[in-house]
């Protein structure tokens, strides 16, 4: 999560030192849990994948961070992971497509007060 602000932070000045007259926003999902993870196909293509509802409920709340520009969305097994560390705020609780239960998605505040450190 720490090297998430500088990627984005590179790829931003990447586009701006290219001259491309564009605006930038990213918004990330995070989640965490147990995937099936391997090499899924046919002898004439593959690719390495990770499959398992850890992994739609990653891609809801990445989903989610569209309402929040240039947001680090997590969800409420992350934030508790991060408690302490990292300063989180909570959005409530979500219901997300295809996901049966709602929930609990935060925000990781940035640090300083600037929306470009995290």
């Amino acid at each position: 999560i720490q090297e998430i602000p500088q990627i984005s932070k590179t790829i931003t000045e990447q586009i701006f030192k290219r001259n491309y007259n564009v605006s930038f926003k990213i918004g990330i999902g995070i989640n965490r849990g147990k995937a099936l993870l391997g090499n899924m196909g046919s002898s004439r293509k593959t690719a390495y994948v990770a499959v398992g509802e850890v992994v739609n409920v990653a891609s809801r709340i990445e989903g989610e961070a569209k309402h929040y520009p240039n947001a680090i969305l997590i969800s409420d097994s992350v934030a508790a992971d991060l408690k302490g560390r990292i300063e989180c705020v909570s959005l409530g609780q979500k219901k997300l497509k295809g996901v049966t239960h709602p929930i609990e998605l935060f925000k990781i505040e940035p640090q300083n007060g600037n929306s470009n450190e995290y």
